[in-house]
């Protein structure tokens, strides 16, 4: 959540009520204590390898699409930006493009 300040999820506010496994790390959560973003290890094919995968708990879209969706003038872009940098900084993804 590196310089993320304000994040106003809207009136839709969309969003799930989670809960943890036990592999799971809790990051932050909404004011009413919802589950806003957590992160875990999945494993790959290769079982002694895994990656991180972090869960956001809103609807990606702004604002700027949907004005009922979270505020485009918060955090959201930065948290969404945030969170690919930062499984992208702790897994190599090995893709083949198939035609």
């Amino acid at each position: 959540m590196r310089r993320c300040k304000l994040f106003e999820g809207g009136l839709n506010a969309f969003r799930n009520n989670l809960h943890l496994n036990k592999d799971a790390k809790l990051i932050s959560q909404w004011d009413d204590k919802l589950i806003f973003a957590a992160e875990k290890k999945a494993p790959l094919k290769d079982k002694e390898k895994s990656s991180t995968v972090v869960s956001l708990n809103f609807y990606p879209v702004s604002s700027g699409a949907q004005e009922r969706n979270w505020n485009r003038n918060t955090d959201g872009g930065l948290i969404l930006l945030n969170s690919l940098v930062y499984v992208a900084s702790k897994s190599f993804i090995n893709a083949t493009r198939q035609r």
